[in-house]
């Protein structure tokens, strides 16, 4: 394996405001946010994601919950990325094993905008439920010393657009191919004598 890492910074989806009684670790996501999550965990599938290191936050854990679930890794949870400062969530970052060469860090602004720029230098509107992709040059350990590269920002609204660009053509490759199936059925009827 080459020393170069990948990392995917998520930040939670939309969450509800609608209980102001609540502490703000318990907020859940709003239902704006599930329907990110429903995006979000379509284009997960693709992902070779290792480990997730995620807040306990309730919309952060109802935000990676279903995407590590289609992405079948380890899940940790880990305070610093709730409210850390920008050395805390790198020293996150520098602590990831060895032998994980690509992992997810989900977690709340302005931490997650903070912790991009610090591998990158490029800043981020972060929008809620954005995913970034953070390629690194060299191992974990050594995350903020040498220049990331952004490799993609997608936001919901990204992803829905894509997923409504690819919906016609799934939706053809499925009447295909029960069409073809139907032909299938049909002659088989005709070669027993059933038809």
């Amino acid at each position: 394996m080459g020393t170069g890492r990948t990392l995917y910074v998520l930040r939670h989806a939309k969450s509800d405001w609608s209980d102001p009684a609540l502490a703000d670790r318990e907020r859940p996501l709003a239902d704006k946010g599930r329907r990110q999550v429903g995006r979000l965990v379509k284009h997960a599938a693709s992902l070779p994601v290792e480990l997730v290191v995620s807040s306990p936050a309730v919309r952060a854990r109802q935000t990676v919950d279903p995407v590590r679930d289609v992405i079948g890794c380890e899940l940790r949870e880990d305070s610093r990325l709730y409210s850390g400062s920008e050395v805390e969530l790198l020293q996150v970052v520098r602590e990831l094993p060895d032998g994980c060469s690509s992992a997810m860090v989900v977690g709340h602004m302005p931490g997650l905008a903070t912790l991009v720029e610090a591998l990158t230098g490029d800043f981020l509107d972060f929008p809620t439920g954005g995913l970034a992709t953070v390629t690194l040059p060299g191992p974990w350990s050594a995350a903020g010393e040498s220049a990331g590269r952004l490799a993609e920002l997608v936001s919901p609204r990204d992803l829905r657009e894509r997923q409504a660009a690819e919906a016609p053509k799934e939706a053809k490759e499925a009447n295909e191919s029960s069409r073809r199936a139907r032909k299938k059925a049909k002659r088989r009827r005709k070669s027993t004598g059933g038809g």
